[in-house]
């Protein structure tokens, strides 16, 4: 029997685990939203940002920063590309193989039109569909290849996203030498030339950005929660110069995990097929890299006081975040196996069947809360009060979700797409 045929023979339980990892995925990419949406971009990377400073929530900063950041981005684009070979072989698709082509391309046009309304109009600038979209369009060509090559590709993705970073971190370090050099001049009574505060703007625009200053905070705080106008006139990046970098390397970011995703599916790895054992070594050689890279970083930042352009160790980021998501799922696999039918598990295969309703109630929840849209409770609350409203969300989003399975055969969003997708009224209830 081929490899397809097996998986396809094993359909139910491998959508079982599948959109149980995919629930755990979009549960946990909302422990870096949360922040972000709630205190600032800052904090997510600089634990001193805002006041955050006490024990506790250092050392929640400590938990996330290794085992979430980045990581849980990186397991939903794993799910991501399998699903793009679930889609493309699934042998109960309405339009079967004849047109999975023009359905699947529609499909990633539809997701990034869902990416562009959930970025803009919901406020959430950290928005995933629209790059999950974008990339999912080469992800096609691509659904046949072995998954050795599909592998061999991803590292080379990898290699260029090590090296690009690695590129940025010593533009910094450079900018940072010249700044410094030129407060010095400027302390000894010399005369700036242009050029010279040309350089000392960007430097200081690099320290906005890791650690803004007061009175930058205050004004944040304001654009999100003085009024609906400000509100929405701030969440438009469009002006930011590094826009478009940003976007190139968060596709570079999606592309690799989704590549690794499909070569996964394909070796049996994430339909749960494998042994115990193999689970057991994966979560253990993922962990092991992940854990001790992002060591390493933590405590080279924390040395450095977090200071921009002070380090190139920065630049194995990726490969710690690979590695933990790589160890995540196979934590996650050792547990499906143990205990697959448990409530637990249940209500992760809800959570993740209505993903992309949970990914944009989420951001509903947190526009209410902190925007002018709602409370207005923007710097509110510190890194572990902010948790807490998180476990409540959670708790609801997983309670709701196996409540609405009873009734509907897809969420409400899952559901709209669908009917996009095939242009025509689908059946929900049933």
């Amino acid at each position: 029997m081929s490899n397809t045929e097996t998986i396809i023979g094993s359909k139910n339980k491998r959508i079982e685990s599948l959109d149980a990892l995919r629930g755990a995925a979009v549960l946990g990419i909302f422990i870096i939203n949360i922040i972000v949406l709630g205190i600032s971009d800052a904090a997510v990377s600089n634990p001193y940002a805002h006041a955050d400073d006490s024990t506790l929530n250092h050392g929640i900063w400590v938990f996330t920063t290794i085992f979430a950041e980045g990581a849980m981005r990186g397991l939903f684009s794993l799910m991501f590309g399998a699903s793009v070979i679930l889609y493309c072989t699934r042998s109960d698709d309405p339009a079967k193989i004849k047109n999975v082509r023009t359905l699947y391309y529609r499909r990633n046009i539809l997701l990034i039109i869902f990416g562009l309304i959930h970025s803009s109009l919901l406020l959430n600038p950290l928005d995933i569909l629209f790059v999950y979209g974008l990339v999912g369009l080469i992800l096609y060509p691509m659904r046949n290849l072995r998954p050795a090559i599909l592998c061999v590709t991803s590292a080379i993705v990898l290699i260029f996203m090590v090296l690009s970073w690695g590129e940025e971190l010593y533009i910094e370090m450079e900018v940072a030498e010249q700044a410094q050099a030129i407060e010095t001049k400027f302390e000894n009574g010399e005369v700036l030339s242009e050029q010279d505060q040309e350089i000392l703007d960007h430097w200081h625009q690099i320290l906005e950005y890791y650690s803004p200053s007061e009175e930058a905070y205050k004004q944040a705080v304001d654009d999100r929660t003085t009024d609906i106008a400000t509100l929405y006139k701030s969440n438009d990046r469009n002006d930011d110069e590094d826009a478009l970098g940003q976007l190139i390397f968060y596709a570079f970011d999606a592309l690799l995990m989704m590549l690794v995703g499909m070569a996964f599916y394909k070796w049996r790895i994430l339909t749960g097929e494998r042994s115990r054992q193999f689970y057991l070594k994966l979560a253990l050689f993922g962990y092991a890299a992940g854990i001790s890279l992002r060591a390493i970083i933590i405590t080279d930042s924390w040395a450095n006081d977090f200071m921009p352009g002070s380090s190139m160790i920065m630049c194995l980021s990726p490969v710690g975040r690979v590695a933990m998501s790589i160890g995540h799922v196979g934590l996650f696999f050792l547990l499906w196996n143990l205990f697959s039918s448990t409530l637990i598990m249940r209500a992760l295969t809800a959570a993740g069947r209505m993903a992309l309703s949970n990914y944009i109630v989420q951001t509903l929840v947190m526009s209410f809360l902190f925007t002018s849209l709602g409370l207005s409770l923007y710097g509110q609350f510190d890194r572990a009060q902010l948790y807490g409203i998180m476990i409540l969300v959670w708790t609801a989003q997983l309670t709701l979700s196996v409540a609405w399975l009873k009734r509907y055969k897809m969420g409400p969003l899952e559901w709209l797409w669908r009917i996009l997708t095939y242009i025509k009224l689908i059946p929900n209830r049933r």
